[in-house]
């Protein structure tokens, strides 16, 4: 349960935090993707300078 609420909150920053510019850049990062927390990944490594 604290792992899980943890993560959710994790989540919720990324989201605060992030530019719409990210979030547009980022849109389709889950797209594919094995893993359904893509979106978040993408969003930290465009906030911090690579690519989507």
């Amino acid at each position: 349960m604290s792992t899980k609420l943890v993560w959710s909150y994790y989540q919720y920053q990324v989201l605060e935090n992030a530019s719409p510019d990210v979030r547009k850049a980022c849109a389709g990062a889950s797209l594919g993707s094995p893993s359904r927390d893509a979106y978040y990944y993408c969003i930290e490594r465009v906030e911090a300078g690579g690519e989507p």
